[in-house]
């Protein structure tokens, strides 16, 4: 299979550990001499549960896609479930660049809302596969060794989104009548529904067009 590997088709997360990316090769070149061999098995991954699922994710299915032996990968991950965490790790780092992002530029809280949901939505359309986690975040919460990081991961989305929602409530941009944690719940749910529905509808709209005007109206009607 022949690949156009971009910044654009990169998740944003691994594109911080490369100086340059842009050429036409083979995807398993690529996995063996562009990206490093840990980042190269968690691509792997994303794309093997973006295709087959949680049930069709095993070791020898992710040496396949990567071009490396199962024992390469056990140099690196201890099990199926050590590589799960990796991604998500990856989630959280971005969650983390956003929110430096944010602080530093001190962006008014209701154009931080937007950026932050924008910036999840571009997340996607950068790199499709990932929507394969949003579609499994629940199955995990039932295995022990990664429950409390999905938490993490969607607690600290709400807490974040709730933060800036008081903040935009205390210079009248939204009505401070609205509970502000399920305001950031209904935020955080419709970016996630919508995005799933991106990835059923076999990505035949714009996310970050579609999720933007959603919140655009949520936002207008939680101000009055």
């Amino acid at each position: 299979m022949e690949i156009t590997l971009t910044r654009e088709n990169i998740p944003y997360t691994i594109l911080l550990n490369l100086e340059t990316v842009s050429t036409h090769l083979p995807l398993e070149e690529v996995m063996n001499n562009i990206i490093p061999r840990k980042d190269s098995i968690i691509l792997a991954t994303i794309d093997v549960l973006d295709q087959r699922g949680i049930q069709g994710l095993t070791i020898k299915e992710i040496a396949n896609r990567a071009g490396i032996s199962e024992g390469a990968i056990f140099k690196h991950f201890k099990s199926k479930n050590d590589l799960i965490s990796a991604v998500l790790d990856h989630f959280h780092m971005f969650d983390k660049e956003i929110k430096e992002t944010i602080e530093m530029k001190e962006i008014n809280p209701r154009e931080a809302i937007v950026f932050i949901i924008s910036s999840y939505a571009s997340y996607l359309e950068s790199y499709p596969a990932l929507t394969a986690l949003n579609e499994i975040m629940n199955e995990l919460t039932y295995e022990p060794e990664l429950a409390d990081k999905v938490m993490e991961l969607y607690i600290g989305r709400v807490n974040f989104t709730k933060k800036l929602i008081e903040e935009a409530q205390a210079i009248g941009e939204i009505n401070p009548k609205y509970d502000s944690e399920q305001l950031a719940i209904v935020i955080i749910g419709s970016y996630k529904e919508i995005s799933l529905n991106w990835r059923f509808q076999n990505r035949g709209f714009l996310l970050s067009e579609e999720i933007t005007k959603t919140l655009d109206s949520l936002l207008t009607a939680f101000s009055h």
